[in-house]
């Protein structure tokens, strides 16, 4: 039996995923990549080993520099050479779930649909949705992130007993284990400091200008009490840095923030263990899989309500606040909350935060794709797909 599941790029948590995928699953599994190469170069993976097959459609090529034709015409080769019994779709949104969608159409194949939306991520649009649930009720099965991307999904037409969840996961084990050195690029002074992390792309969505203003806020506020403000270092890179460098600059507070760059891969488990608490302060955000992250390697959060994963994997008051990211007053108030637990109260919040994401591990991805895979397979690909073959050959153009 051969599953097939095509991503832009491998990065570590697909192949976290689909090797712990490979390691249950009964056949072969087959891991497609558009290119070995990503626009975030510190993402970039390339496995020593692992349990499934990869093939690279274009090895060397950025994907931006890829036509769509080339990508349909390589795919139809590989696709034929193994000739999957089931196909993994990676959503209705992405141009590589489309194209997979559509092959499993004219094929005959069952499809498994991934998907990390929720109702309340975007602004809704009645045509779209009516799209969306013309493709959604394509799969024959659907494997998700969470309890309300089930419920999205189950909306779009995707029967309930046809939905399983953990699609949103990521190598716990890399971050639990104890990092005793600091990782060389970090600045020495980092190893003596209390300090908020973030990590994440410099995107608008990431909300980092509010998240600064906010943290001016909070350390006027801690001085006025006369408490010592945790420092916010803030990893990553892109294309609001300039926004906020200003932000920092205008608001006085050079000495409390501390862009870091980004952080490779290996780096990122210090990182996180030696944090007082997580930052994540999205907009919007499908899942948000710094979370998980940050949780494996025991810290506290502090979780805009607008993340995905918050209703799973955030217990308010156990290991976390949440806050309207909106509001820099309401980010404000949650660090501020934090910095006035003690240093019992901040280990029970971290404790409970590794508790948690133990249910939400690659096993849980694995367990849960082997059975969405068993009963696509079962239920068999879906009659009269014409009219959503129309819908994708209209998208692809």
């Amino acid at each position: 039996m051969n599953v097939v599941w095509l991503i832009q790029n491998l990065v570590p948590y697909h192949h976290a995923r689909f090797d712990a995928f490979s390691s249950v699953f009964e056949g072969i599994a087959h891991l497609i990549q558009v290119t070995d190469k990503d626009s975030f170069e510190v993402l970039e993976f390339n496995p020593d080993i692992q349990n499934y097959r990869i093939h690279t459609l274009f090895p060397g090529r950025i994907r931006s520099g890829i036509k769509g034709e080339e990508i349909d015409f390589r795919l139809e080769e590989v696709l034929w050479t193994i000739k999957p019994d089931c196909v993994c779709a990676s959503g209705w949104g992405m141009e590589i779930g489309q194209k997979m969608l559509f092959w499993a159409l004219r094929n005959n194949v069952p499809v498994v649909m991934f998907s990390e939306s929720t109702a309340y991520d975007e602004k809704r649009v009645p045509h779209k949705e009516w799209i969306k649930g013309l493709l959604v009720r394509c799969a024959s099965a659907a494997l998700v992130g969470g309890t309300p991307h089930r419920e999205y999904i189950h909306q779009l037409g995707m029967p309930e007993e046809c939905i399983f969840d953990g699609h949103n996961v990521v190598d716990s084990n890399h971050f639990s284990i104890l990092a005793d050195n600091m990782p060389e690029e970090f600045p020495s002074w980092l190893r003596s400091e209390a300090y908020f992390a973030v990590c994440t792309r410099f995107g608008q969505k990431k909300n980092l200008p509010r998240l600064v203003r906010a943290y001016a806020k909070y350390v006027t506020h801690c001085k006025e009490r006369g408490l010592t403000p945790i420092r916010l270092i803030i990893g990553g890179d892109g294309e609001t840095r300039a926004d906020i460098e200003s932000e920092i600059s205008r608001c006085g507070i050079e000495a409390q923030v501390y862009l870091l760059g980004s952080i490779q891969y290996n780096a990122l488990p210090w990182f996180y263990q030696n944090c007082s608490a997580f930052i994540h302060a999205s907009t919007t955000e499908q899942w948000g899989l710094v979370v998980n992250e940050a949780m494996a390697a025991g810290a506290p959060l502090l979780l805009s309500k607008r993340c995905g994963c918050a209703p799973n994997l955030l217990e308010e008051n156990q290991n976390g606040f949440s806050f309207d990211p909106s509001s820099e007053e309401s980010i404000s108030n949650a660090l501020f909350r934090f910095t006035q637990l003690d240093a019992e109260e901040r280990a029970a919040f971290g404790q409970f935060s590794q508790s948690r994401i133990k249910d939400w591990g690659a096993e849980r991805f694995a367990d849960n794709l082997a059975k969405a895979v068993n009963h696509a397979i079962k239920v068999g690909p879906v009659r009269n797909p014409v009219p959503a073959r129309f819908v994708l050959r209209v998208l692809g153009r």
